[in-house]
């Protein structure tokens, strides 16, 4: 499971899909492609991940929105986009996907042992990436993904608002 460091988001347009970098806390860096398809699938995940928290899980819709936003923007307050994405000397790196990024195709939600919420993101050979994220975490990746989405020009709705708080965390995998 990696402990996550930093997040680093870009739109390519030559390639028409966004490499997602993620540093670890062990100098470890994780490269993926993200999809217009997979990020669909994603997106309700970090959804459910946000609605399953139990101070989000409020009776009335607009309570839900309330404090969803308030939780939104305190993490995303908290958050650092100013600092460069921290690049290790090729010597240094440690690439446990390979140094080809690894083309998302499957993502799930999971329970460890201790109850917690762990997000697993990999391909259809089951190689990927397991992490615990903080609800910092979520918020984050979601604006960065939704900002690279408009700058794409994909057309998706990705509003993390919209997911009620009743649903259950499920596996879910693209077709």
């Amino acid at each position: 499971m990696a402990k996550l460091r930093q997040i680093q988001v870009r739109y390519l347009p030559d390639q028409d899909r966004i490499l997602l970098r993620m540093n670890g806390a062990e100098s470890e860096e994780y490269r993926m492609w993200v999809t217009r398809r997979y990020l669909a699938v994603l997106w309700p995940m970090l959804a459910r991940f946000v609605a399953a928290e139990p101070i989000v899980q409020q009776a009335r819709p607009e309570t839900r929105r309330a404090v969803l936003d308030f939780q939104r923007e305190k993490a995303l307050s908290e958050a650092d986009f100013k600092t460069r994405f921290r690049e290790p000397p090729p010597e240094q790196a440690a690439l446990p996907l390979g140094e080809e990024p690894l083309l998302l195709e499957r993502v799930e939600l999971r329970r460890n042992a201790q109850g917690r919420d762990l997000l697993w993101l990999g391909d259809r050979t089951r190689r990927g990436v397991e992490i615990m994220p903080s609800r910092q975490i979520i918020h984050s990746l979601a604006k960065l993904l939704a900002d690279a989405s408009r700058k794409a020009g994909w057309g998706l709705s990705l509003a993390l608002a919209s997911v009620p708080s009743s649903e259950a965390i499920q596996v879910a995998r693209p077709n």
